[in-house]
């Protein structure tokens, strides 16, 4: 596989600039990179460095830099960015400040604050692409919940729609209980805007990242460490996340972001991925291939609220992390995980897998063992999350909630019945997909 490719990330709004520092504090870690921008020289020979490249860019003085642009108008955010212990490796070419504020409305940000900042954002963005020799794919990290980022980002990606790349988003959304109303419209807006342009987008939210991080801490404070779970720890599970997804390109693993991603969309549509990771892992146990495997598709496993005893997999794709991995091992694994779950039986192999040998770099506060697996998968019980989403949405709807708000600022009142058609129609197909499945004979059952 060659490694002149490149991997460009946009990371937009609070949620997306904030995720974005702890994946350049763990893409730091990984490749031997200080925060002043240069290759730690006590890790200088050592493999874990492989390719950098791919997410940095090296500067005339030799400083690594990150492929990516953030975007915000939150000055207090942006001043985290640049001041922080990023602000050697974070130039000024890499930062939208934007202009006004979106108020958290998708209409604000779509046709004011984008339009106000769209000339700065495409040239800082066309001069990162223009910066790359090959680049394959272009990952979006925000929250769909706030103005600007699910204003901004459909326009920017609709803009650069004719390079040749993945796009793919990572998106953290409201939990359907927990939503204010004008968050509902946001989410819908922006749902119904990025499955035109991005290839995958994965999803994630607040209560199920606390919950898993609920069940990390007391495993650390076992050890004598009192660890308060805050977004900047649940922002940490996003980022191992992005770094499985894109550790095949940044070492010498024969997989690529193309070669997983390309297998788990059936038809598109059907778009809508969950995740997992686990860096969470019960601390101390004999972390065996098959318990790892046997840990990620637990019922609970899972970076979105979802319930994966009442739905089918469709497809998976695990990236597993570690030196001594049995490629024999992991397949008889995944054989017993295919006769015991609940799989779609038109496709007859399920799983796509890829190996890195390289040990798994950790983060501060971390006490895991040597092995760990990234989880991609499409699940039809993402329904839930589409139907709720759009038994809300039309009930607020119907009442004329805060529509005006989104009227005064550009939103022609035919969206909003658009919004609510796609994201209907995103449910009802992974719904009528749960529906065949459980009306096929069994695995077992001989049909002639």
């Amino acid at each position: 596989m060659s490694h002149s490719q490149e991997i460009l990330t946009i990371c937009a709004g609070q949620c997306g600039v904030q995720a974005g520092m702890r994946i350049w504090d763990l893409l730091c870690a990984e490749h031997g990179i200080t925060f002043d921008g240069h290759l730690n020289p006590a890790a200088e020979n050592d493999k874990q460095i492989d390719y950098p490249s791919v997410s940095f860019e090296e500067n005339l003085s030799d400083q690594w830099i990150p492929r990516a642009v953030f975007i915000d108008c939150d000055e207090s955010v942006l001043d985290a960015l640049e001041n922080g212990v990023f602000k050697n490796i974070i130039s000024p070419k890499l930062v939208v400040h934007a202009r006004e504020t979106a108020d958290g409305c998708y209409a604000r940000g779509k046709n004011l604050v984008s339009q106000l900042n769209k000339e700065e954002i495409y040239d800082k963005l066309r001069t990162r692409f223009e910066e790359c020799h090959n680049c394959i794919a272009l990952f979006n990290i925000s929250s769909s919940c706030g103005g600007l980022a699910s204003g901004i980002l459909p326009s920017i990606q609709e803009k650069t729609g004719g390079y040749k790349y993945e796009s793919i988003s990572l998106n953290v959304f409201p939990h359907a209980f927990t939503a204010a109303p004008v968050e509902i419209y946001n989410n819908a807006f922006y749902m119904n805007a990025v499955s035109d342009y991005s290839d995958i987008t994965l999803l994630f939210d607040n209560a199920a990242l606390y919950r898993i991080a609920e069940d990390y801490i007391p495993a650390v404070q076992s050890k004598k460490r009192d660890i308060e779970i805050t977004y900047f720890k649940i922002n940490e599970l996003i980022a191992y996340v992005y770094s499985g997804m894109t550790c095949g390109n940044r070492s010498n693993a024969s997989f690529s972001v193309k070669f997983l991603t390309s297998n788990l969309v059936p038809y598109r549509g059907i778009s809508f991925l969950s995740s997992y990771a686990t860096p969470n892992f019960p601390m101390r146990r004999e972390l065996s291939n098959s318990v790892l495997t046997n840990h990620v598709f637990e019922k609970n496993s899972s970076n979105c609220s979802v319930d994966l005893e009442k739905g089918s997999y469709l497809t998976t794709c695990l990236v597993y992390h570690g030196p001594n991995m049995c490629l024999r091992n992991i397949t008889q694994s995944l054989k017993k995980i295919h006769d015991t779950n609940e799989f779609i039986s038109w496709i007859p192999n399920p799983f796509k897998t890829g190996i890195d040998f390289r040990t798994p770099v950790t983060m501060s506060n971390n006490f895991f063992e040597e092995r760990q697996i990234t989880k991609i998968f499409n699940h039809t019980s993402v329904a839930h999350i589409f139907e709720s989403l759009d038994k809300n949405f039309k009930i607020l709807d119907k009442m004329r909630c805060f529509r005006h708000w989104f009227i005064i600022n550009g939103l022609d009142p035919s969206e909003f019945e658009e919004a609510s058609y796609s994201i209907s129609l995103i449910g009802k197909a992974y719904s009528a997909l749960h529906s065949a499945a459980k009306e096929l004979p069994p695995k077992d059952e001989d049909v002639g």
